[in-house]
């Protein structure tokens, strides 16, 4: 497991509420990914009849 160490240039402190920008331009595909994916893969399931509840 590798940790990701980041300097604290606000000084924040544990049990303090950060507010973390992201890059939209990022985070679009990769929400579209994580809910469309396993949707995708569902297709050729349906197509071939193997689906297992």
């Amino acid at each position: 497991m590798r940790l990701i160490f980041e300097k604290n240039s606000i000084n924040a402190r544990p049990g303090d509420h950060v507010t973390i920008g992201l890059n939209r331009m990022a985070l679009v595909p990769s929400s579209l990914m994580t809910y469309l994916l396993p949707l995708l893969m569902l297709i050729p399931d349906v197509i071939t009849g193997e689906i297992n509840a």
